[in-house]
């Protein structure tokens, strides 16, 4: 598509610059309506209708499924949506399918990238068009880790999503990029990954808003990451952990202290060899809060 100009420009990079908030959000729909048009107008809805939804604060166990009303606002015009999304290539933004819904707050928000060099070169003109804010990498090596932890385009991501199978060396490098400030959800699994490679991580001091850490299937990395969680920076704000197929022993009463965390919601402990002490631990924890425990 052709690239936008004056004040729908503005507003979408106003958009972009400050994803979390929701005024830029609504002066868009705003200025969608003052366009007039049938897709338009029906954008302008939804973007107002996903926000009110998300403010409602309802719990789901992954994202919000969409409601009957955004599902038939997004249906006829999706192609028109769609024709708004810049293209770049090596990278596909969640809008451009027809099966996956992929937005959030009225906007796509998720991105798929075959390369990290495909994603640091699309950055300077992406954060300007689109609030990507989720990002999976297809391959990241760890020479390419280290260009995406020197570059402050990390700086925009909120997830990072399946980094599945990355050699130690490459989710080391990125664990230690200081653009990781906005980082509140992080996805890994692989057989491949230690606790050399997941450490780094969760012991970087800009990593503090972390609020979701899943590893699944990453039998290596032991139970030394309930203590890597237990000090990180994110500790006070963690409130989902998922450890499926990784803890490979007990790791006894810092169990417990984990269930403590004051914002933990969520505990999942699937296919991990608990012995009499973990669940010991596990009954005697007082969790800080209602807490859903797998």
């Amino acid at each position: 598509m052709p690239k936008p100009t004056g004040d729908g420009a503005a507003l979408l990079r106003a958009i972009c610059d400050a994803p979390e908030e929701d005024t830029p959000r609504l002066a868009y729909a705003d200025w969608l309506d003052e366009q007039g048009g049938e897709a338009n107008v029906a954008r302008a809805e939804f973007i107002r209708l996903q926000i009110a939804e998300e403010a409602k604060g309802v719990e789901h166990l992954n994202r919000r499924p969409p409601t009957p009303r955004e599902i038939a606002l997004y249906r006829p015009h999706f192609l028109d949506w769609k024709a708004e999304l810049p293209e770049y290539p090596g990278l596909i933004l969640s809008g451009e399918s027809p099966h996956g819904f992929g937005y959030e707050r009225g906007f796509v928000y998720q991105l798929y990238a075959k390369s990290v060099r495909s994603y640091l070169k699309a950055a300077p003109d992406l954060f300007t068009r689109v609030p990507v804010t989720e990002v999976r990498f297809q391959t990241i090596t760890p020479k390419t880790g280290a260009e995406l932890a020197k570059s402050p385009a990390l700086g925009r991501v909120r997830t990072l999503d399946q980094l599945v199978g990355l050699p130690d060396e490459a989710l080391r490098e990125i664990g230690g990029s200081p653009h990781l400030r906005n980082l509140n959800r992080l996805i890994v699994s692989g057989r491949e990954i230690t606790m050399a490679g997941v450490g780094p991580l969760l012991a970087n001091p800009a990593v503090t808003r972390l609020k979701e850490f899943r590893s699944s299937d990453c039998w290596a990395v032991g139970p030394g990451v309930v203590a890597a969680l237990l000090a990180s920076a994110s500790a006070p704000v963690l409130e989902v952990l998922g450890l499926d197929n990784t803890l490979k022993a007990d790791p006894g009463p810092p169990l417990a202290t984990l269930l403590g965390l004051p914002k933990l919601r969520r505990l999942y402990l699937g296919s991990n060899r608990l012995g009499d002490e973990g669940i010991a631990s596990i009954a005697s924890a007082t969790p800080a809060n209602a807490l859903s425990l797998n």
